[in-house]
């Protein structure tokens, strides 16, 4: 038999037994110890609940920074092709030649321009080499020129050296580019723009034949008409008096030498750049130089332009730009030291100028030449 206990309100087991006609029922005691069991068992539910709330507050942040570690590392539709590290608002490519017509077997100067970017020095050169419509129509010349950075613009040029392959070739084709967008929505962030084709014409290459021959300016003494076969004497008419042969062997080779030794006089450097520009390397870096005059971030484009030529000289990988890694490669090179300390300090005068103003024409100039010094000293050894 199983009774309800109306003042507890709960349901106990009682073991009747009747002696004389009555039920035994629990006692007081028992009833009061059950009530206590009941309420400890509710202390330990709370305190249970309260570990687990304080637990889960302790947690949070740790696990919401793991969660954005790997949204962050693994973002979430990345494209995994043509995509270059750029990110902005309204990201723009397109295209820039040198010319519209080309030589068949000449190299053509192409420029890829980027703009409105807020990572100028992050984005990544696409390479070309890789992409099928290129590889097919293009040859790669190294060296490639290096690119020039504008940080206040938001804007990267990087430029390329190709030669078209056949005489079919039309345009410089599309390029493809996503970039990263942090304003738009989620599952567009990635969007795609485009760099349009540029038409080319590929003309042929110049040949001899069928040039007319141009009449001959002399005078009459030189020359004799014969008519068959007869001999061919060597002089006809008054030969040329023998003052005149003194005179161009005394006054020829004189002439020769006063006119080098003016030249000299005029262009004190010309043979050492003449020396310079035979290299290749160099002569592309000293063309960059030149050009440095019209750029807008002047201590920007020459640090580029001497690290670029150090990193192709002796076979640096593209990462190694700052003075410090380039120091500890070509301190191995048997260089003088005080053309290394020379190196060291012009690096680290123009990487701090860098964020400087804009200077007048009167201080970039010392600058260019010195860099041009430096490669024409690193060249002769």
């Amino acid at each position: 038999m199983t009774p309800i206990c109306m003042n507890c309100s709960y349901t106990a087991r009682i073991n009747c037994s009747y002696s004389g006609g009555s039920l035994s029922l629990p006692s007081a005691s028992s009833a009061t110890g059950r009530r206590h069991a009941s309420r400890s068992r509710g202390l330990r539910r709370s305190a249970r609940l309260i570990f687990l709330l304080l637990l889960c507050l302790w947690t949070e942040p740790v696990v919401g920074k793991v969660y954005a570690q790997e949204a962050t590392s693994n973002p979430l539709g990345q494209p995994t092709e043509h995509y270059y590290g750029a990110w902005g608002v309204g990201v723009r490519v397109h295209w820039e030649l040198e010319r519209d017509s080309v030589k068949e077997g000449e190299v053509l100067l192409v420029t890829l321009v980027v703009e409105r970017v807020r990572n100028p020095q992050e984005v990544q050169r696409p390479d070309l080499r890789k992409l099928e419509a290129f590889a097919r129509q293009f040859e790669w010349i190294e060296p490639q020129p290096p690119a020039e950075v504008d940080a206040a613009k938001g804007q990267v040029r990087y430029p390329y050296r190709l030669r078209p392959r056949h005489r079919t070739v039309t345009e410089i084709p599309p390029l493809l580019f996503h970039y990263y967008n942090p304003s738009a929505p989620e599952g567009r962030q990635y969007p795609l723009t485009t760099a349009p084709a540029v038409t080319l014409r590929v003309l042929p290459p110049p040949s001899s034949e069928g040039s007319s021959a141009l009449p001959l300016q002399a005078e009459g003494f030189w020359f004799q008409l014969v008519e068959g076969d007869g001999k061919v004497t060597l002089w006809s008419g008054a030969r040329p008096p023998w003052s005149l042969w003194l005179a161009s062997l005394v006054l020829g080779p004189l002439g020769v030498w006063s006119w080098y030794r003016l030249w000299r006089w005029w262009f004190p450097d010309a043979q050492r750049l003449a020396q310079l520009r035979r290299s290749r390397l160099a002569r592309n870096v000293v063309r960059q130089l030149e050009r440095i005059r019209k750029s807008s971030q002047p201590w920007q484009a020459l640090h580029t332009a001497v690290v670029y030529y150090i990193q192709k000289r002796w076979n640096l990988p593209p990462g190694w730009a700052t003075p410090a890694e380039l120091m500890a490669v070509l301190r191995d090179q048997n260089i003088p030291g005080s053309l290394l300390s020379r190196l060291e300090h012009l690096l680290q005068e123009w990487e701090r100028r860098r964020f400087a103003p804009q200077p007048t024409p009167s201080q970039i100039e010392p600058e260019i030449q010195a860099a041009i010094e430096l490669l024409l000293r690193l060249e002769e050894l």
